[in-house]
């Protein structure tokens, strides 16, 4: 074996030549190449000779930092365990190799008794003389010749952020392990360009599935670490991956006070941040010390935010209450109090009737008012105005945050929700498509992009967009099944195949409610009974007797089942009466928010209601006319209705004679 790879840069051969040379007097074997670097055989022999070496020494200058030849050279010797790094003149090392320790030449000059030359080659030895027998390999990755290759315009990062590992003594706290790597992930959401995997899909991977995370992802990074913490004390470690070679890009340890775990969390986005060439929004104002306790309750709240189950994100309340009242100027606390609030508000009756209504109001105005640029404020003041007005608002809103934030899941969320709302669906799509490709694992999502690229008429991308690699690692995976039940069966109207798919895939349904099926069958029960009896069921279901809110999901089935007469009559006397109407089915402890009711009316399964002309009345009276012709923003149905009637002009006489009555 020889004893040292020598690498460099050509413009630095004679300084490369001074520490050949020096090795060599030494008595060290020194394989270093003074020919031309051109050809294939040459990348084969200094693959071969950067395996055979017991150390490979590189030679750091503005130069070498910037060359292909000496990066791969160091990357692969980084991967044999093999470097030994030296500075030759001052420049900025590549990220990945900033914490190899690194000799500092830049003022040697071929002396053999200088200080710092004898320290070094005295290094160099006890690393030769620790090296095995044996030549390592190197490690798994791209090979020699294809990290010299020159390489195309790389993709736009696709940044997967792992849960971080639990190294405290308390198992129970790998909620705060995981609120860490929560807190960096969105601030990497303010990076400009920098696509980050969602919260819900990324934490579906812990322990040693880890290793197949980036795959699942489709991510071209992957950060991962670990946390201890005790008493005040934090401890985090991080790192860097590229997913394609698996070369570390970047690693770090640091100790803390939990006080500065703020300022920790920017600091590690920071540098992953600059790793991947991208930059951080602006930093915030500082922010005072955080108490500690204030900051673990913070971090237990925080996954019962990103949730679409109104009773979890109840759970949140209580737990940032008491961070609040233990530090009035945590400023996220404030933020996360007011949104949870907003969102576990009912979703049959304006937020403005809830008792919380104005304690709501008052801590958004506190989170900005510390943070005047938080994102979720813009988002909670959206979920608080009302469902039959203030359209435009709600989109102003969204969209500010969206401009803010363009990569945050939970921002697509509500901006898909709000073009919806208003039936535009194809401006809906962009957000929808990014939220899918964003949190890939979370149901919900691929469902709704589903089954609006059904709406679009997009039937064919619609199904394939459901056939997914490993729908067990999906977080609400009953919804996959639901929609192609939907629009592989019962869409089209076959009813008996939409009972043979779910009787085939009852056990795809386990993760949700158990109601969910039930309904299912039944709908197509429904659907195969004579006309009088349908009528029947419809009115049956629909009547105000049963004291509870009209649904919009309810009266689209029963138009879908030939009963819109009973459905047009049920709204219009509600709208009359004072009835509440929310969009998904009563008492309901999922779906959209208040603020956002009539999304179900825009979808595949409110095309019946959308077909009849009433629904241009129903649409005045909702608040949609006024903000479609005061926005010029027309939904998308009024080209699919066009064969049918004029929607437009059907929903202007409406606005008329409802300003008439």
């Amino acid at each position: 074996m020889t004893d040292i790879f020598l690498s460099y840069n050509r413009e630095d051969q004679a300084r490369a030549k001074l520490f050949a040379d020096a090795f060599t007097a030494a008595g060290l074997s020194v394989w270093w190449d003074t020919a031309l670097r051109s050809g294939e055989a040459y990348d084969e022999v200094t693959e071969a000779a950067l395996r055979a070496a017991k150390a490979v020494v590189v030679l750091w200058s503005p130069r070498s930092v910037v060359s292909r030849w000496v990066r791969a050279e160091a990357t692969i010797a980084d991967r044999c365990k093999t470097l030994v790094p030296a500075m030759i003149e001052p420049c900025e090392r590549p990220i990945m190799f900033e914490l190899t320790q690194t000799a500092d030449l830049s003022h040697w000059e071929g002396a053999s008794d200088d200080p710092s030359w004898h320290n070094f080659l005295a290094d160099v030895r006890r690393f030769i003389a620790s090296r095995p027998v044996s030549a390592p390999l190197p490690g798994p990755g791209l090979s020699f010749a294809q990290l010299v290759a020159e390489q195309p315009v790389p993709a736009e990062p696709l940044l997967a952020v792992l849960p971080f590992d639990n190294l405290s003594a308390d198992p129970e706290l790998q909620f705060f392990s995981d609120g860490v790597a929560d807190e960096i992930m969105q601030t990497l959401m303010r990076s400009a360009g920098l696509k980050v995997i969602g919260r819900t899909s990324a934490f579906q991977f812990r322990g040693e599935r880890k290793a197949v995370a980036a795959a699942a992802l489709k991510a071209t990074h992957v950060l991962d670490g670990n946390v201890r913490h005790s008493g005040n004390r934090l401890r985090v470690s991080a790192q860097l991956t590229d997913a394609a070679t698996g070369t570390a890009l970047w690693g770090e340890r640091y100790d803390r006070e939990v006080s500065d775990a703020f300022a920790l969390q920017d600091e590690i986005a920071g540098h992953v941040a600059a790793a991947l060439n991208r930059k951080l929004a602006p930093a915030k104002a500082e922010t005072p010390p955080i108490d500690p306790l204030a900051y673990d309750l913070y971090m237990r709240a925080r996954p019962a935010l990103l949730s679409n189950e109104q009773s979890v994100t109840r759970t949140a309340i209580p737990l940032l209450e008491t961070a609040v009242a233990r530090a009035p100027r945590y400023a996220a606390a404030w933020s996360a109090l007011a949104f949870a609030r907003a969102a576990a508000m009912s979703q049959a009756r304006d937020a403005d009737c809830d008792p919380d209504h104005l304690v709501t109001i008052e801590a958004n105005d506190r989170a900005l008012e510390l943070d005047s640029a938080a994102v979720l404020p813009l988002l909670t003041k959206a979920l608080l105005l009302p469902a039959f007005s203030q359209h435009s608002q709600k989109i102003a809103l969204c969209e500010a945050a969206l401009a803010a934030e363009p990569n945050n899941p939970l921002v697509l969320r509500a901006v898909s929700w709000a073009y919806c709302n208003v039936g535009r669906a194809k401006d809906m799509l962009d957000a929808a498509a990014r939220l899918a490709e964003l949190d890939p694992l979370t149901g919900s999502n691929v469902h709704d992009l589903a089954l609006l690229l059904m709406q679009l008429g997009r039937r064919q991308e619609a199904v394939a967009m459901l056939e997914l690699d490993d729908e067990d690692s999906v977080r609400g995976r009953w919804t996959i099944p639901r929609a192609q039940w939907e629009i592989l069966h019962f869409d089209k109207g076959d009813f008996d195949g939409a009972d043979a798919f779910l009787a085939a895939n009852l056990a795809r349904f386990a993760d949700g409610p158990e109601a969910v099926p039930r309904a299912m069958r039944r709908s197509s029960d429904v659907m195969r009974k004579p006309q009088p009896e349908r009528e029947a069921i419809m009115r049956r279901a629909l009547s105000a007797d049963r004291d509870q809110p009209l649904a919009l999901e309810s009266c689209g089935f029963a138009a879908m089942a030939g009963c819109s007469d009973i459905a047009y009559e049920a709204l219009f006397s509600a709208l009359e009466t004072g009835r509440p109407i929310q969009g998904t089915i009563a008492n309901a402890d999922a779906g959209n928010v208040r603020a956002f009711t009539f999304t179900i009316m825009f979808f595949p399964s409110g095309r019946a209601l959308r077909n009849d002309i009433r629904f241009a009345s129903l649409c005045a009276a909702l608040g949609l006319v006024d903000y479609w012709t005061e926005s010029g923003h027309w939904p998308d149905c009024v080209d699919e209705l066009a064969p049918l009637y004029d929607f437009k002009a059907a929903c202007l006489d409406a606005r008329k004679a409802a300003a008439r009555a």
